[in-house]
C-alpha cells in the first residue's frame, strides 16, 4: 500500500521526504496554462477572456489546482463569467 501527496514543499513534511519518492515537475508556462484553461472554461460554458486568465495565472503562481479551483468556484458563484478583476 502507499500513500500519494501532491504538494508544494512544506517544511513539516521534511521527515516524510527521507522515505519518500520525489517527482519534481517543471514550472508551467503561463500562456500554456491560460490557454488551457480558456479551453475547460469553454466546454464549461464559461464566459473568460485571456486577459483576465493570464492574471489568474499570474496571482496564483502559475498554481494549476489553484487555477481549476478559482475556475469552479466562479462557475459554482456567479453568473458564468471570470472577470479581470484578478489583476
Amino acid at each position: 500500500m502507499f500513500t500519494l501527496y501532491v504538494c508544494r514543499y512544506v517544511p513539516a513534511l521534511r521527515q516524510l521526504r527521507q522515505s519518500a519518492l520525489i517527482v519534481t515537475f517543471p514550472q508551467t508556462d503561463p500562456t500554456k496554462l491560460a490557454s488551457r484553461l480558456y479551453e475547460v472554461a469553454r466546454l464549461e460554458r464559461l464566459k473568460s477572456d485571456m486577459n483576465a486568465l493570464l492574471a489568474l495565472c499570474e496571482k496564483t503562481d502559475n498554481d494549476i489546482r489553484s487555477c481549476l479551483n478559482t475556475l469552479q468556484v466562479r462557475l459554482t458563484t456567479t453568473s458564468g463569467h471570470v472577470s479581470t478583476r484578478y489583476r
